[in-house]
């Protein structure tokens, strides 16, 4: 929402003031607002908003997964914490896991932390793993999954990758209780979010791209075009297109799967079952301000992948360096 003054008067002052809903913002922003005028010297004005939105709570990590192997324990811990004076409250919505999963609720700092921990149930089935491998080596064109899948539409699937693959899918589909784990943390976050949201948010931000684009340790996470370059010529980097899919078809790096980030729960299982472990894994948008591929590649950090960087600007400094691009859907649609 924007007002200003209709009327200024020669060599006189105006004022513009936008206002901003951040709801649904959390991170680095940028916004923009076009302004028209009957000045002939410059008739367009783009005024840039740039800020950083504080989460009034935060959910970390924001996706559960239960991997281990057969008939281990596994438990992993969400903790849910306020960024705001008011005391934070949490009452769980709903649990849809019974038999397959337990849950307990901690309350770490009163009114301000709180840890939730899943933790599997013993006897949850682990049948999904070989009908997973199945079904990919389906696609491949290989009937016996002992066989090398050779090239399948979504990579190279050689008969150890496809054992361990097995192996991490079986012990996975027994605890990877995806649905219901986020259903869990997302009752409990929006409960919380609905009893703080009117706290006040503040604007401050360092927009430099190594601040930008780091993990939650610290460690950059921003790769050089020229070694992003190297690892392509040698077949040693998977590129995963953060950008909506219209303009992956429109135009992206060879070889590159699209992966929009808007969508990113619906791809969260194929990319756990099917990400190489033997190539560096680049997520890239486009635009200075994109934030995109860095939302992409701290949400596969928290999956437990280490190796994955981030080409800042990638699509447009890949183009203006003159390097090969596909159009298509290709094999990441």
């Amino acid at each position: 929402m924007a007002s200003f003054d209709a009327v200024i008067p020669p060599g006189g002052e105006g004022k513009i003031t936008l206002r901003i809903n951040t709801r649904g913002y959390e991170g680095a922003h940028l916004w923009n607002a076009k302004v028209n005028t009957n000045d002939p010297r410059r008739n367009v004005v783009i005024l840039d908003l740039k800020a950083t939105v504080d989460p009034v709570i935060t959910v970390s990590p924001r996706y559960v997964y239960l991997r281990g192997m057969e008939g281990e324990r596994v438990v992993r811990a969400v903790t849910i914490r306020a960024r705001t004076e008011k005391p934070l409250k949490i009452e769980v919505g709903a649990f849809t896991l019974e038999g397959k999963a337990r849950y307990t609720l901690e309350e770490v700092e009163k009114s301000k932390k709180f840890i939730v921990r899943i933790e599997n149930e013993e006897g949850a089935p682990s049948n999904q793993g070989q009908v997973r491998q199945e079904k990919v080596c389906e696609r491949a064109g290989v009937k016996d999954v002992a066989d090398e899948c050779g090239r399948g539409p979504l990579g190279l699937f050689p008969a150890e990758g496809m054992k361990r693959m097995k192996s991490r899918s079986a012990a996975l589909s027994r605890g990877l209780l995806q649905a219901g784990i986020l259903l869990l943390v997302a009752c409990v976050a929006g409960g919380a979010m609905n009893m703080v949201r009117s706290s006040p948010l503040p604007w401050v931000a360092d927009w430099s791209p190594g601040t930008r684009f780091t993990a939650p340790s610290g460690e950059s996470l921003l790769i050089p075009l020229q070694d992003a370059i190297a690892l392509f010529k040698e077949g040693r980097i998977l590129f995963l297109d953060a950008r909506p899919a219209a303009q992956y078809e429109e135009g992206h790096i060879p070889g590159a799967w699209s992966v929009p980030w808007q969508s990113f729960d619906q791809y969260v299982e194929r990319l756990m079952a099917e990400l190489p472990e033997d190539r560096t894994v680049v997520t890239y948008c486009d635009g200075e301000h994109c934030a995109l591929s860095g939302d992409l590649a701290r949400a596969l950090r928290e999956l437990g992948y280490e190796n994955i960087r981030v080409l800042h600007n990638g699509w447009t400094r890949w183009r203006e360096a003159g390097l090969p691009v596909e159009r298509g859907d290709g094999r990441g649609s």
